[in-house]
């Protein structure tokens, strides 16, 4: 994935080449990571516990919000 420019690219390629991947969550713990998700139709997951507690949030759709890497074995559809 060496031609992309960004993050959103980088998950782009990454589900051009593994379509399976299309209905994958995104978990993430900054807002680069939830725009990734974001532009790629993917449900993103947010990880409290990371770097991007302080940043804006208000333009990502969460599919959940998680504070300890347990719950992550807790989503549901």
């Amino acid at each position: 994935f060496t031609d992309a420019q960004n993050k959103s690219e980088m998950v782009a390629l990454m589900l051009e080449k593994h379509a399976q991947f299309k209905n994958s969550y995104f978990v993430g713990d900054t807002l680069s990571d939830g725009l990734a998700a974001k532009d790629n139709s993917l449900r993103f997951v947010k990880v409290n516990y990371g770097y991007g507690n302080a940043q804006d949030w208000n333009q990502i759709p969460l599919h959940k919000s998680v504070d300890e890497v347990v719950e992550l074995l807790l989503i549901n559809e």
